[in-house]
């Protein structure tokens, strides 16, 4: 039997390809150095989830998103509202006759912050708020591709790499309520300790 997880990419449309593997280079390249050690980074194996968190700093993200048409401008805005980090989720299951596990980021809750109900920023809600904004739709597009998804199912070894958005100031400290489904069994952890970026950027 194969051990090697198996890395799940969203299958955008194909007018889309282009701007998805572009958004998707960054974390790939994350993916091949995914046995290396990571700074800040929080580790999380529990009841067949597996999770990896880190926060960007801020340099980090500017560059990012003004590499994919964003301006200067709403980079900052970005840095200031989104508390992003880098993230790893999937199954920690081995055997093929093991159950999927699936998540849903709209369960997921930020505790002991300033923002009020603590969910996080998902795809839906950077799509709407880029294009209130005027945000040119490839810059959305790539963007969007970027973000890990709202929701996925796992089976045994998958897992998926994408950002995640607290909505947080630069420099918050906060718990992390974390809730996933396998088996029709809902499942919950709290991982403390997590600290958004600050914005000097280093």
């Amino acid at each position: 039997m194969n051990n090697e997880g198996r890395l799940l990419l969203p299958r955008p449309a194909p007018a889309r390809a282009m701007l998805a593997a572009i958004a998707c280079s960054l974390l790939t390249t994350a993916a091949n150095a995914e046995e290396a050690p990571v700074e800040g980074a929080t580790r999380f194996v529990q009841d067949g989830l597996r999770l990896e968190l880190a926060p960007l700093t801020a340099d980090q993200v500017r560059a990012f998103v003004m590499g994919r048409g964003f301006s200067r401008d709403t980079a900052e805005l970005l840095v200031e509202e989104g508390c992003i980090f880098r993230s790893s989720i999937g199954s920690a299951h081995e055997a093929s006759e093991a159950p999927t596990v699936a998540v849903k980021l709209s369960e997921w809750r930020t505790q002991g912050s300033a923002r009020e109900g603590g969910e996080l920023l998902t795809r839906e809600y950077w799509d709407a708020r880029w294009r209130t904004l005027g945000i040119d739709e490839d810059a959305v597009t790539a963007f969007h591709w970027a973000l890990f998804p709202t929701e996925q199912e796992f089976g045994p070894t998958d897992y998926n790499w994408g950002f995640l958005s607290f909505g947080l100031a630069p420099g918050s400290s906060f718990a992390l309520e974390v809730v996933w489904h396998s088996l029709g069994i809902p499942h919950t952890a709290r991982l403390e300790g997590l600290t958004c970026s600050s914005a000097s950027g280093q």
